[in-house]
């Protein structure tokens, strides 16, 4: 059986794949909920770097906006690599990507 915390991850995990499956399978590639710091860390996997520029804001937005829904303070995107890819906003409301397409050529 599956302690409360893992079911709430689970739940987390569901609506994540929900708000994500329109942009393609394995985007999100794992999540870990830290409920003492309110932070959401997300990994994505290389296919975040296929999708266009505006797709990547829109995805980005949608999960950030799950995110806070979920009364999370603070999300966390890293790729599977360990890369910082994208943060919540400190000023405004939208998500700060560091990482992108050709940041992701230019490592290879």
């Amino acid at each position: 059986p599956l302690t409360p915390e893992q079911r709430l991850i689970a739940a987390i995990q569901a609506q994540l794949d929900e708000v994500t499956q329109p942009y393609g399978d394995n985007i999100v590639r794992t999540i870990q909920a830290d409920f003492d710091t309110n932070t959401l860390r997300i990994t994505v996997g290389d296919a975040w770097y296929l999708l266009r520029e505006g797709l990547q804001d829109r995805l980005g937005m949608e999960v950030l906006e799950l995110a806070q829904l979920l009364d999370f303070k603070k999300m966390v995107v890293e790729d599977l690599a360990g890369n910082f890819v994208a943060r919540n906003p400190v000023v405004g409301d939208r998500l700060v990507i560091v990482r992108r397409y050709q940041d992701f050529q230019g490592a290879s």
